[in-house]
Order: C-alpha cells, then sequence, then structure tokens
C-alpha cells in the first residue's frame, strides 16, 4: 500500500480517481482555481507539471489553498524533482530513464526518502533504452516491462521501496504478469479493447448485483438473460403507445398464464435471433 498525502491506493484500498492540471503550474491563481473545480467534481488526488524552477517553487503555495495530494510530473531534470519535494509534493513521478546518470537518480531517491513520499516510476515509448528496442523489434510491453523493472531494481538497490509502477499502453499484457500475479482470467467476450478498465467495471457490475442486497429482489437477476440459456423477453412499460408503437395485447390481458407463454416465445425467438450459439445452432 501507499499513501500519497493520507490517501491510500492499492491492498484493499478503494479506488483513487486522479485527475491532471493543465494550467502554467507557477501561475498559482490559475492552478489553484483549476483544482478546486476537481475536487468538487470528485477529484482525490492532482498532478501537476514541475517543469520549471517556477513551476517547481509553487507547489509549496498551491498545497495551502487544496485539499487534496498533489503529485510533481518531473520530464527530464532531476533537480526539478528535488525542488517540488522541497516545496511539499506528496508525490513525485519520475521516468529514470529520463532523468540521467546513478548519481541524479540518487539524489531523488534521497530526497523522497528524507520525507518518505512515494516516487511513481514510468516508463514509455520515448524513454525505452535503444538496446531495448532493438531486442524486441520495437517498441513492446515486454520491453518496457523490462525497462521498468530495470528502474525499480535500481531504486531498491539504493534502499528505497516506496514506490508505483507505471508503464505505457501498449497491446497486451507481459506473460510475465500474468504468470506472476494472476490466478485467474475471465472473458467477457469475442472483441478486442484498449485496455482492462471496461472489463473490469463489467466484471464489477456482473458480480456485485448478485450479492444479496444489491438488488431489490432476486428474481431480478433469477428471471434475466443466460439464466436458463436464453436472452431474456423484450421489456415494455408505460406509455401503452409510443410513436405508434403499441404494448403487445397479451402483456396487458391480465391471464398470467398468456402472459408467461408470450414471455417464453419471445425469449426464445430473440435469442435465436440475436444468440443462436446459445441454443446450439448456427
Amino acid at each position: 500500500m501507499i499513501n500519497i498525502g493520507g490517501v491510500v491506493i492499492g491492498g484493499g484500498n478503494p479506488i483513487a480517481i486522479q485527475s491532471m492540471t493543465n494550467t502554467e503550474t507557477s501561475d498559482v491563481d490559475a492552478t489553484v482555481a483549476q483544482i478546486l473545480e476537481l475536487e468538487k467534481a470528485g477529484c482525490q488526488i492532482i498532478r501537476s507539471t514541475a517543469n520549471t524552477e517556477a513551476a517547481a517553487k509553487a507547489f509549496d503555495k498551491i498545497k495551502e489553498q487544496i485539499h487534496i495530494p498533489i503529485v510533481a510530473d518531473i520530464h527530464f531534470d532531476y533537480r526539478l524533482a528535488i525542488a517540488a519535494i522541497e516545496n511539499g509534493a506528496d508525490k513525485i513521478r519520475i521516468n529514470p530513464g529520463n532523468i540521467g546518470s546513478r548519481d541524479r537518480i540518487q539524489a531523488v531517491v534521497d530526497a523522497a526518502k528524507e520525507r518518505q513520499i512515494p516516487i511513481r516510476v514510468g516508463v514509455n515509448s520515448g524513454s525505452l533504452e535503444k538496446e531495448l528496442v532493438e531486442k524486441y523489434n520495437g517498441v513492446t510491453a515486454e520491453g518496457l516491462v523490462e525497462s521498468a523493472l530495470d528502474k525499480v531494481r535500481i531504486i531498491e538497490e539504493m534502499g528505497y521501496d516506496n514506490l508505483v509502477i507505471l508503464c505505457g499502453h501498449y497491446e497486451g499484457v507481459d506473460q510475465r504478469i500474468i504468470d506472476e500475479i494472476i490466478d485467474e482470467e475471465i472473458s467477457i467476450g469475442d472483441y478486442v479493447l484498449t485496455g482492462g478498465e471496461i472489463p473490469a467495471c463489467i466484471l464489477t457490475d456482473c458480480v456485485g448485483r448478485l450479492v444479496p442486497g444489491v438488488l431489490s429482489d432476486s428474481e431480478c437477476y433469477e428471471k434475466e438473460s443466460f439464466s436458463d440459456r436464453l436472452l431474456e423477453y423484450p421489456q415494455y412499460t408505460r406509455p401503452y403507445d409510443f410513436r405508434g408503437r403499441l404494448v403487445p395485447d397479451e402483456l396487458i390481458s391480465g391471464h398470467h398464464a398468456n402472459i408467461e407463454k408470450w414471455r417464453a416465445e419471445k425469449a426464445l425467438e430473440k435469442t435465436r435471433r440475436v444468440r443462436p450459439d446459445l441454443l446450439g445452432e448456427k
């Protein structure tokens, strides 16, 4: 678990919402105004660039006026990382491959260690070492992970492990990560997405609604799509006439047996039309 200015991430802690300012950080008033707006929208961690000395030194003035932790985004100059730390940054984001020599990385680590603030280690296509690009014939997930793990090893050898690791977004997940920490894989369908965020939300919703008490009535999920290998029958509500489309007579007849028969027929009809594979048909 990582403590970022009082907001703890990782472990069993709730996901924290983070955003980033797009102001000139040295413009304290504009930056604070934007952060306060983000706070109202639910932001729990804010990241601002420390791309100049003035920006790095503005962090203490910004912190005085906001209510959430602030992360300093460092690009190339290790001295700006140190300045941001000295001016109250709750966490720094660095790309060790862009920082330079081991001595420079050590200086940043020493400053972070002194104040016990986390370091987010990031790698991306722009920082990937030439030898790794050549080794993997381009920028690949494998190369990014190897680069990240190498940077983590360097920092850990310096006696610091208060780290968050971030790799750029590329196709697939490194097999070593799957082998090391994944105990079960679940497919949500035969298509490709650009990230795991949507599948995670889908899985959370699907499982969460089965927890007793989440839905008002267990019948809500006992008689719906896939409960008996069929898609759920079509739904109709009010008004009776919507743009010339009427609610089927069977549903307003008050005859329960006829209603159940209609639902069963329509569920089968819909399944055969949309998902014949559920019926073993092609």
